[in-house]
């Protein structure tokens, strides 16, 4: 299981991944029981009970917890891993990446009000964006209201949800979650979905109905033509069914 998460969804961390990092690092050292070590959970056994095989036992999974996070620390950040001890190094890039200060709390709530979703991106991960922004503010010492997290979710909108923000602003102020406007957004953007694939398929019937107006015109067309071969209606004489057949059966000699 460790080869697939570090192959697929682990990043390194740097100067401005930490949350993921922190996530996906969580879930990786818990798939390789080696959460409990970093968290200092589990104790070290007594030099003077414990046999020889239990402490090399414990020193190698405190050594391997340690190599589990510094192999995904960019280089940038080595500088912040001192030891061997998983704990410590946890700890330390816990300190440099979730600084408190007030220029950092500034710094990420400007940030989290002038987010805005981009053209292509799903409401799905617009949702998640916010939710990340949301998460990384608690983080840091600021716990936001919904009102404050639903204002920012739907003033990053583009004009195609204004019917979102019109429901939200109908609903009792008691009764108006976060959830209840991610559940507004997810539903709008079924019916855009769905209201998209509607009109691409009334455009392939139309389309269509070209198409076969074209064959229908060339068929009737052709009606009106008259082969100066047999004299009939209907055909070309380049394709005259009478020639061909009088063709076949005059004998080469007679030409």
């Amino acid at each position: 299981m460790s080869t697939i998460l570090n192959a697929t969804v682990m990043p390194c961390l740097n100067e401005t991944n930490y949350l993921t990092w922190h996530i996906c690092m969580c879930a990786l050292l818990i798939c390789n029981d080696l959460w409990e070590i970093v968290l200092g959970k589990e104790s070290p056994p007594n030099p003077s009970k414990a046999s020889p095989t239990k402490i090399d036992a414990y020193v190698t999974h405190q050594l391997k917890a340690a190599a589990e996070i510094t192999l995904y620390i960019d280089d940038s950040q080595i500088i912040h891993v001192q030891g061997d001890d998983p704990q410590v190094i946890w700890n330390a890039l816990a300190s440099v990446h979730r600084a408190c200060s007030l220029s950092t709390q500034l710094a990420a709530m400007q940030k989290f009000s002038c987010m805005e979703k981009w053209s292509e991106q799903t409401i799905t991960s617009w949702i998640g964006d916010i939710k990340a922004q949301a998460h990384l503010l608690k983080d840091i010492g600021i716990d936001l209201p919904d009102l404050l997290t639903i204002v920012v979710l739907t003033s990053g909108l583009p004009p195609e949800y204004d019917s979102v923000v019109v429901t939200l602003n109908a609903v009792k102020p008691d009764e108006l979650t976060l959830k209840l406007a991610i559940s507004c957004l997810l539903n709008e953007e079924e019916c855009h979905l769905s209201r998209r694939q509607l009109d691409d398929y009334k455009a392939s019937l139309i389309k269509g109905e070209s198409d076969n107006s074209d064959a229908a015109f060339t068929a009737r067309s052709r009606t009106n033509v008259t082969c100066f071969k047999c004299g009939k209606k209907g055909h070309y004489a380049k394709d005259c069914p009478e020639h061909a057949n009088f063709v076949e059966k005059t004998p080469d000699s007679a030409w």
